[in-house]
């Protein structure tokens, strides 16, 4: 099996965006090392949300594999965090992104200039 149904699995769990991801992979140092713990194991990682915890303790593994498999079937690249060309600035953000979905060729994005722009699925008048 693919390690990346791991990260698809941690991203599952804890969301696009989460600060906690930094947390549990410098403690386990993958997903899979995350997905093999247990409740007890996981309230040793200072700071961790109890909740967050909590849903790392469901280890099924389908919608990740069907993720998988539509990504696979779609030539759609996946790309975790640990990797050497994740790119850099992405991790200065206080909740990164644990895992990208790629379609197409990615650019160098450590070595040219980027602008994100950032918006909201449920926008206000705000």
């Amino acid at each position: 099996m693919s390690d990346y149904i791991y990260w698809i699995w941690l991203s599952l769990a804890g969301g696009a965006a989460n600060p906690d991801y930094a947390l549990l992979l410098e403690h386990f140092g993958d997903a899979k090392g995350v997905y093999d713990a247990d409740l007890s194991e996981y309230s040793r990682v200072e700071g961790l949300n109890k909740k967050f915890a909590e849903r790392l303790t469901s280890k099924s593994l389908d919608n990740a594999k069907e993720i998988y498999e539509f990504c696979e079937s779609r030539s759609v690249r996946l790309l975790h965090c640990m990797e050497s060309d994740y790119p850099v600035k992405l991790k200065w953000i206080y909740a990164y992104p644990v895992l990208l979905y790629v379609y197409g060729e990615l650019p160098n994005l450590n070595e040219s200039l980027s602008v994100a722009v950032v918006g909201t699925r449920k926008y206000t008048d705000y």
